[in-house]
């Protein structure tokens, strides 16, 4: 089950296929209160195979989960520019040279930066794929938390792995000029038996 869950990940990510797989449940950090949660808690989002209907169950003011992959998105909500995607995967610099692909184009070798000065709206994400509760599901890192997962991933010891462990997802409130709102945390837990011995 352990290994399937890790050659999922690598398909869904694209890492492994170009095919486009089946939507995952994701797990949704709510920064702000909204008609959807309440701030600083993980809800869990799983739409419906017979309606369509997208459900959202509480997890909690924390979560325990395995990060398998890691994936940069880009998006520009405001000038309608289609999501990228970016087909590098377990990189922990944002300004890493990644390899982009945009529609039916040839992938194009650029950096955040670039991106940047091409888009100036562009919405930088760390998209995860992890394991929990035995299912692998997505969880998006934006806004505020980055801070925090870019420093959760050069506090692990070089030569190491982040799926080595489990990862410990909390919440605190961070203070803003546009009010306060709250930032994801990560803590690295204890050894994760069932991918150690896949690395």
């Amino acid at each position: 089950m352990d290994k399937k869950l890790i050659a999922q990940a690598r398909e869904l990510t694209g890492e492994a296929t170009s095919g486009r797989g089946p939507q995952l449940p994701t797990i949704k950090f709510m920064g702000r209160a909204s008609q959807y949660g309440e701030a600083g808690k993980f809800y869990l989002l799983r739409k419906d195979k017979e309606s369509g209907q997208l459900n959202s169950a509480l997890v909690g003011e924390s979560a325990k989960v395995t990060i398998l992959r890691i994936r940069k998105s880009f998006e520009n909500n405001a000038s309608g520019v289609d999501r990228k995607f970016v087909y590098e995967f377990d990189s922990t610099s944002p300004d890493a040279v990644v390899y982009l692909k945009i529609g039916n184009d040839e992938a194009i070798a650029l950096t955040y930066s670039d991106l940047k000065r091409q888009h100036p709206d562009l919405k930088y994400h760390e998209v995860l794929y992890v394991a929990y509760d035995k299912e692998l599901c997505k969880l998006k890192v934006s806004g505020g938390s980055l801070r925090n997962f870019f420093e959760y991933m050069q506090s692990i010891p070089e030569g190491d792995t982040i799926m080595r462990c489990y990862t410990m997802l909390g919440a605190e409130e961070v203070k803003h000029e546009k009010g306060p709102y709250h930032a994801m945390t990560f803590i690295r837990g204890d050894e994760d038996p069932r991918f150690s011995e896949y690395i």
